[in-house]
């Protein structure tokens, strides 16, 4: 008898060692929860108030989708676990991620496709691609009416594309960042490298479509970075890049492009890599003046950079934000838009987008 008591006390000190486990672990969790909720939500008050003075919270703003990868995992996990004090810290962070980013993923209807819509298709094909050959194969296989490509040097070969392509534009290196070309199945006319006021150039040419003329810009945006003259440049370092990130420049040469388009006096198409997320504070000037494709006629984030398994030796695993876009006037609109290949040993992914009238 006395052996079943001293048992059976030990069991109950067992189970409740268990159940002291189990209220700490649920308390740590808690604790954990709160402190990311707390930090996510000062870096989203802190990306509306302070964003254009604190470049280190410029830069987290262009990875504003990232802040909520770890509730895909906490928030189920805090279920399964009956934290409910971590449930109920977390779920305000489910609700504004939901608000920020639910309607990206809802199913669209699809939509008819005019026989006579118009195949855009851009792509940064990266300066220095190890497997040019295939990256422009691919892009060949799109079968698209316009091709914008950036970082399309002057040493690049374009005869592969002449029969396809026989309208082609073209600005070197000296002329726009690393080269730009435009290659199309439809006329170009009135090609050629636009100044703008501030001195940035664009690659603009006048496209003869369904007997209309419609300005197509194919432009590579500065990094938004400030590197002093003479001072060391270490872009394998992940800190170089938030220590130097600073996007006046860049912000400055949108501008100077937002006023190109606005004075075009036809419909407009600019394809490029901007060089910016479309959570930086710029974004929504370029949107007040033109149509983002991919926004209005995608699925998802849309993420397209970093793509390539390695980039200046940081490991990637995963783009990380949208920084490639095609954007387009009123007169148009998107019926559908979406991404290319991610392994064709450029850095970006290809943005593809199908345009129409919009009346």
């Amino acid at each position: 008898m006395r052996l079943i008591v001293v048992s059976r006390l030990q069991k109950a000190g067992s189970d409740l060692n268990w159940k002291s486990y189990g209220r700490a672990a649920r308390t740590l969790f808690a604790l954990v929860s709160g402190v990311y909720a707390l930090s996510i939500l000062a870096l989203l008050a802190a990306r509306l108030i302070l964003v254009d003075r604190v470049r280190y919270v410029s830069f987290a703003a262009d990875f504003t989708p990232l802040f909520f990868v770890p509730l895909i995992v906490l928030f189920p996990l805090a279920l399964i676990a009956r934290a409910k004090r971590a449930a109920l810290i977390m779920l305000p962070l489910l609700i504004i991620g939901l608000v920020m980013f639910g309607r990206w993923y809802v199913p669209r209807a699809e939509a008819a496709i005019p026989a006579d819509a118009l195949h855009v298709l851009n792509f940064n094909v990266l300066y220095r691609n190890m497997t040019l050959d295939a990256a422009l194969t691919w892009v060949e296989e799109q079968n698209a009416d316009v091709l914008m490509l950036q970082e399309f040097r002057e040493t690049f070969d374009t005869t592969r594309f002449q029969a396809e392509y026989p309208y082609q534009a073209r600005a070197d290196s000296s002329q726009t960042i690393l080269g730009n070309i435009i290659l199309s199945r439809y006329p170009l006319e009135n090609t050629g490298v636009v100044t703008a006021p501030n001195g940035n150039g664009f690659l603009r040419a006048e496209l003869l479509w369904n007997d209309q003329r419609i300005a197509v810009y194919c432009v590579h945006l500065p990094l938004p970075i400030y590197v002093e003259p003479g001072a060391r440049t270490n872009g394998a370092n992940p800190l170089w890049w938030i220590r130097t990130y600073d996007t006046r420049v860049r912000d400055s040469v949108i501008r100077d492009l937002l006023a190109l388009a606005q004075a075009e006096t036809m419909p407009v198409i600019i394809g490029g890599d901007f060089n910016m997320s479309e959570f930086a504070t710029v974004y929504p000037e370029i949107a007040a003046v033109l149509t983002d494709s991919y926004r209005e006629a995608g699925y998802g984030l849309g993420l397209s950079w970093p793509v390539a398994p390695f980039f200046d030796r940081i490991p990637v695993a995963l783009p990380l934000t949208r920084i490639d876009y095609i954007w387009h006037s009123d007169e148009l609109r998107a019926v559908r838009a979406w991404q290319g290949a991610t392994d064709v040993g450029s850095d970006h992914a290809p943005v593809q987008a199908i345009l129409t009238w919009a009346n």
